[in-house]
């Protein structure tokens, strides 16, 4: 709820975050790319070279709606 709202009040404000916030689905996504289960938050310029292109916004949603994609390359 914390994350959503603080997101959400940011898109109103026509912010947008700096860092990737890893929560629930994300959280899964990111480990298939080699982040531990305990990070809280990613640097965008940690992310491997394709996922620097986009914004922390794009990458989250990006991480979690493809998690079981990256899962399953990650497993080949």
């Amino acid at each position: 709820m914390v994350y959503d709202t603080a997101h959400r009040l940011g898109a109103y404000l026509e912010l947008e975050p700096e860092y990737v916030c890893l929560h629930a689905g994300v959280r899964v996504g990111a480990t298939a790319i080699s982040f531990k289960p305990s990070t809280k938050w990613i640097e965008p310029t940690s992310l491997p070279k394709p996922f620097q292109k986009l914004f922390a916004g794009e990458v989250g949603d990006c991480l979690c709606i493809c998690k079981d994609a990256l899962h399953a390359m990650a497993n080949k």
